[in-house]
């Protein structure tokens, strides 16, 4: 039961400490995630190509 409480105590900490870090960051890194992202998804669906690799 101890162990089990302790766990749900880590897990809400966890939590918060994650939330408490998407809420710090600036709107420039924002838009560098956005792009990252972006990137990833183009890179997605070429099947792990670039873009100037697919002609």
């Amino acid at each position: 039961m101890a162990i089990l409480i302790f766990l749900l105590i880590m897990g809400i900490f966890t939590y918060l400490i994650i939330l408490g870090g998407n809420q710090n960051k600036t709107k420039v890194e924002k838009m560098i995630d956005d792009q990252q992202q972006i990137e990833y998804l183009d890179k997605l669906k070429n099947g792990g190509k670039k873009k100037d690799e697919c002609k």
